[in-house]
């Protein structure tokens, strides 16, 4: 399996799913044991669902009696690799599939305070845009996930990021479209290794149609 067929055919989250067959797995394997974009994509799923499972164990032992449906837990085990995994896949296919080089609009949080003191406006809704980002190194974390949150709070995506790495300002791709005029909340969450997370950074993002 070639990297652009598995990035196309979002084998990491299939990967993760369950859903391939046993020729499609062996091929996958044999591709993402050399491949560092597609093992990275696999870790940060894995760590996700390692973190969920940790979550579910730490809610139950607190619940006397408690006792989860069986056919709940595979559906939000599925559903958190798929958050994890597919978006980071999106980006990855939605990127090479551009036939020639093109201006990305960029826009940079790097020097902005931590606590969404400040904002950053983005003009045109319906284009593609980039966010530049570093994660507060004190404390580290295995691992840590990025949410676009709505004014509700309510997390529009979701993107894991290894403790790896964290250590190098990172790249966040906007595919044109998936965010509609508005105020948005870009939190950083640092997760523990026993599934619980906290805040390390906030930033304000305000879109616009203009």
């Amino acid at each position: 399996m070639e990297h652009a067929e598995a990035t196309d055919r979002m084998a990491a989250a299939r990967y993760l799913l369950d859903e391939m067959t046993e020729e499609e797995r062996f091929a996958f394997e044999e591709h993402y044991f050399g491949c560092p974009a597609c093992a990275e994509e696999v870790r940060d799923g894995s760590a996700m669902i390692d973190s969920l499972r940790a979550m579910r164990s730490q809610r139950a032992g607190s619940v006397v009696g408690f006792r989860p449906r069986t056919a709940a837990i595979p559906w939000a085990l599925a559903a958190a690799a798929a958050l994890a995994v597919v978006f980071l896949g999106y980006q990855n296919a939605a990127l090479r599939r551009a036939p020639n080089p093109q201006v990305l609009r960029s826009y940079s949080l790097l020097t902005m305070g931590t606590r969404g003191a400040n904002q950053v406006a983005i003009e045109h809704a319906g284009q593609p845009f980039a966010l530049y980002l570093d994660i507060p190194p004190d404390p580290p974390y295995p691992n840590y996930r990025i949410e676009i949150q709505d004014p509700s709070g309510t997390a529009r995506f979701a993107i894991p990021v290894s403790g790896g790495a964290a250590h190098e300002t990172l790249t966040i791709y906007i595919p044109g479209g998936v965010l509609h005029p508005g105020k948005y909340g870009l939190v950083v969450f640092g997760m523990a290794a026993n599934g619980k997370r906290s805040p390390v950074a906030s930033y304000s993002v305000v879109v616009s149609s203009n």
